[in-house]
């Protein structure tokens, strides 16, 4: 039996400029450098439909039911707040606008990906023909999805075409899972995935060594989906797709879309804690994954409630002058522990997991204290803003160096979800041609099982 690793990646293809982001936004402002991350005019995904099979033997209905269920979760966002009342914290919404005027085919795909005006459309490569178009014959195979906002409007703040594409041609080719439910599920997790991106949310690093035992355990078709209990603690946007577990949505990808999308009460019912990251010489240090988890509470909770925030990825490139992390969705009263991390570098380079093509490494994990020195922190009231003491991290190797450039065959983390410089007066270019975060299954061994 073949044993198959399935990652998800984000590949860099005819770059315009560097911005990949990680344990936050997919695309951030580079046209004013505000900040900020795009979202959706609106705060609505305005979608079409290609009116063609998802997959032989799956219908189209079966593919628009899917995709709506997996918009579903993502437009209804819940969180407990310090009541322990499930609040709705997002402003969120996707609007189906009916399906495309034509089935789209490797022959007519070309607009539908690129940087022109037109619909942002979900499309259904049932043959796996536009995938292999795309990225190689050798890759119809192992290519499960692609996505990626494209354009922004004059502003560069808001989102105005993108696309998610599906190939059909894994999940009927058998080699996702064992079993037929399974692999339906894991193709539904790849579609919440994939829409994730398209919404504008990047990978995320929570509780990586609950997600690498499971990985360790063995491949996801020979574990046939399953993570035991840990599973539940990998988030959707993990860059890994390891358990079926992964189409719920976990605490760490609801906080992150409210935070892009906030309404009133993800605002007035949660805290913020922030602080930078600097390198032995003081300077502002990129590309290190922040943790906040509870501590004190029951059972698990440290893994359920746990969000991660990579240092200075609200601004792109791995040089600049703010290493700044947020870590939002902190309930009042509760007590935190924040750490810092060294990104997995096994989801770098190709994988575009942070913004820097050479991200820090050489350190030990570490937590961060308040700045009273205390190494737990907590708010008091809800819209409060924790800052953390300013932490040093002693690196070797990483660090620095560029964040990717206009070489298309660099897919190192530098270059994901970028604003460009304005295509007219009226649209920015986000991607050109194809800058996608896409779901790969590697047909190889990348790590030794016990």
């Amino acid at each position: 039996m073949r044993n198959l690793i399935i990652y998800f990646f984000v590949l860099s293809m005819i770059l315009i400029s560097s911005s990949v982001l990680a344990g936050g936004p997919f695309a951030v402002d580079t046209v004013n450098d505000s900040g900020v991350a795009l979202r959706w005019g609106s705060n609505t995904l305005e979608w079409y439909l290609d009116p063609g099979a998802m997959a032989s033997g799956y219908t189209n209905a079966t593919g628009k039911e899917w995709v709506e269920d997996a918009l579903d979760k993502w437009s209804n966002i819940t969180i407990k707040n310090a009541s322990l009342a499930a609040v709705n914290t997002c402003q969120f919404n996707a609007s189906y606008q009916g399906e495309l005027d034509e089935d789209i085919t490797v022959d007519n795909v070309s607009p539908y990906i690129s940087t022109s005006s037109g619909h942002s459309a979900v499309i259904f490569d049932e043959d796996g023909e536009i995938t292999a178009s795309l990225m190689g014959e050798s890759n119809k195979s192992t290519v499960v999805g692609l996505s990626a906002p494209l354009l922004s409007d004059s502003t560069g703040l808001y989102i105005t075409k993108g696309f998610a594409l599906f190939n059909g041609y894994v999940l009927s080719s058998g080699i996702l899972a064992s079993t037929e439910s399974v692999e339906d599920a894991l193709f539904q997790a790849t579609i919440l995935h994939e829409l994730g991106h398209l919404i504008n949310l990047d990978h995320s690093q929570v509780n990586d060594s609950v997600a690498q035992q499971c990985a360790n355990a063995g491949t996801v078709y020979s574990r046939n989906g399953s993570c035991a209990e840990g599973g539940q603690y990998i988030p959707t946007m993990y860059p890994e797709l390891l358990t079926t577990l992964q189409g719920n949505l976990a605490r760490d990808d609801k906080v992150t879309l409210s935070w892009i999308y906030p309404n009133n009460t993800f605002d007035n019912d949660f805290c913020v804690i922030t602080g930078q990251i600097f390198d032995d010489n003081g300077d502002p240090l990129k590309g290190v994954n922040v943790v906040a988890r509870r501590v004190g509470g029951s059972e698990g909770m440290s893994y359920v409630d746990a969000r991660s925030f990579v240092s200075g990825a609200m601004h792109t490139g791995c040089t600049g002058t703010d290493s700044s992390y947020y870590l939002y969705g902190i309930v009042p009263g509760q007590a935190y522990q924040v750490t810092y991390e060294a990104l997995n570098t096994q989801y770098t380079g190709a994988s575009g997991f942070e913004p820097c093509d050479d991200p820090p490494s050489g350190f030990e994990s570490g937590t961060i204290a308040g700045t009273d020195g205390e190494t737990t922190v907590s708010c008091e009231a809800s819209g409060e803003t924790v800052e953390m003491a300013s932490q040093t991290v002693s690196t070797s190797g990483g660090g620095g160096g560029g964040g990717g450039g206009d070489d298309p065959t660099d897919s190192s983390g530098g270059g994901c979800g970028n604003i460009g410089g304005g295509s007219n007066e009226d649209l920015h270019v986000v991607l050109t041609l194809l800058l996608a975060a896409c779901f790969i299954i590697t047909i190889f061994r990348k790590r030794s099982y016990r």
